[in-house]
């Protein structure tokens, strides 16, 4: 069941045929069962106005079902192919008056045929009317061409059957190649619609979805791919194709996972192959992303689509391209660790510069201690004394290690400061000094660097 907001071009045009057919079939069987002169004529009058209606309606059905430039686009817009019909019937309401659609209106005129009731805009008519029907039907057989060469050949059989069954009606009740009176060109045209509506709504996906139309898909900047039941890809936009590196010729007919699994990095391809499997099997949703051979990072998307009931109509895949957010997010986490750095960085110059401070002044007391026991002669205890000798050089050695951890937090500092992009002039050789003075940290003494 279709939903009325749901209903497109093509149902609306599907409907108008139903019901000029049912006006043509009325009239059909009206004029079999009339009696009398104006019976008759407002036979005629039904019958006429059913093919009037049917005619065009049938060549707009037609481009729009095939998707012509002519319809979808409106380089020829619906009211000027309506437009000679339109006219034709006006003349047939007006015809007592001027006698030129239908001549004679008597049951002998109908049995001699047209060349006896029939006026010259009858005739002219009669000639938009089959190219109507000739048109209509070039473009079904150009679309189920196409159906076939792109592996859709049940479909595509049944359109090209759906196309010829009102020409063969016609001609066979224009050459009455048949042993019946009655005309079968309506009843061709409602096998034709029946054929039509189960190519349409049983085979095709799009009808499906009443949002994914072609339209709206080529348009989109993801990649979309469609598929049958049975796996086989029916089509894909040119995001799609630009994502995978084919062309839609070379992808239609082949297996969609298959297609995925080529084009999918050689570690990801086993976890894919289990989603593709559990979507087409159990109905799963698919939701993954994989890398590429190329290292582009690919989130793959899908599932089966409903037709209404439990018989799926089709399945469907989108591929969106995840490499430059990822590659941000990359960034994102590299500049949080900076930051993160940077916050350590504040905290340790903070916390260490005040004692650091106390140390260097109680250090450089016990300097000038240790100079002045060197510079006083040795007293009675020789031992004590000795040892207060060696206080100078703990003190230096002391105050080296001081100066060091001095210099490691005035070189972290730039760290926690504001960054501003302000053009200095930047002293290289320095900056490698102090590369390597943060290098010999804790190093191996015995590695020795050279500079140039």
């Amino acid at each position: 069941m279709i939903r009325r907001s749901d209903k497109t071009a093509v149902h609306w045009l599907l409907l108008c045929t139903g019901v000029g057919l049912m006006i043509w079939t009325t009239g059909l069987l009206f004029r079999f069962s009339a009696t009398s002169r104006e019976d008759l004529s407002a036979a005629l009058d039904l019958v006429f106005a059913g093919i009037l209606l049917v005619t065009p309606v049938w060549l707009l059905l037609a481009g729009c079902y095939a998707r012509s430039p002519f319809v979808v686009e409106r380089r020829a817009p619906p009211v000027a192919v309506m437009v000679p019909s339109g006219l034709a019937f006006v003349a047939l309401l007006t015809n007592d008056g001027h006698r030129l659609f239908i001549a004679q209106t008597s049951f002998e005129a109908l049995e001699r045929g047209p060349a006896v009731f029939g006026g010259p805009l009858f005739w002219l008519f009669i000639i938009w009317a089959y190219v109507c029907m000739l048109g209509a039907t070039a473009i079904y057989l150009g679309a189920a061409r196409q159906m076939v060469e792109n592996a859709d050949r049940r479909r595509g059989l049944l359109l090209a059957a759906a196309a010829l069954i009102p020409v063969i009606s016609c001609t066979l009740s224009t050459l009455r190649l048949l042993p019946v009176t009655f005309d079968l060109t309506p009843s061709g045209i409602a096998v034709t619609l029946v054929l039509l509506c189960v190519a349409i709504f049983r085979y095709q996906l799009l009808e499906s979805v009443p949002m994914a139309r072609r339209d709206v898909i080529e348009h989109l900047h993801v990649g979309v791919l469609l598929a049958r039941t049975s796996g086989e890809v029916m089509d894909l936009n040119p995001c799609a194709e630009r994502l995978i590196g084919c062309s839609t010729e070379g992808l239609r007919g082949r297996p969609l996972s298959e297609t995925l699994l080529e084009w999918t990095a050689a570690t990801d391809r086993p976890a894919l192959a289990e989603a593709i499997r559990a979507m087409q099997q159990r109905g799963s949703p698919l939701a993954l992303e994989v890398r590429t051979g190329d290292e582009r990072r690919i989130e793959i998307s899908g599932g089966v689509v409903a037709q209404g009931g439990s018989e799926p109509a089709g399945q469907f895949v989108v591929l969106r391209d995840r490499t430059s957010e990822r590659r941000y997010e990359r960034i994102a986490r590299q500049n949080q660790k900076l930051e993160t750095v940077a916050t350590l960085a504040a905290g340790v110059v903070h916390g260490v510069e005040r004692p650091l401070g106390h140390l260097r002044t109680n250090l450089t007391r016990l300097l000038r201690m240790g100079e002045r026991v060197e510079s006083e002669a040795p007293g009675p205890d020789a031992k004590l004394a000795a040892d207060l000798a060696d206080l100078r050089q703990v003190a230096v050695e002391a105050l080296d290690g001081v100066e060091r951890i001095g210099r490691i937090i005035a070189d972290m500092r730039p760290l926690s400061a504001e960054r501003r992009k302000v053009q200095l002039d930047v002293d290289l050789n320095q900056v490698v000094r102090d590369s390597l003075r943060l290098a010999r940290i804790g190093s191996d003494p015995r590695i020795v660097v050279s500079t140039e």
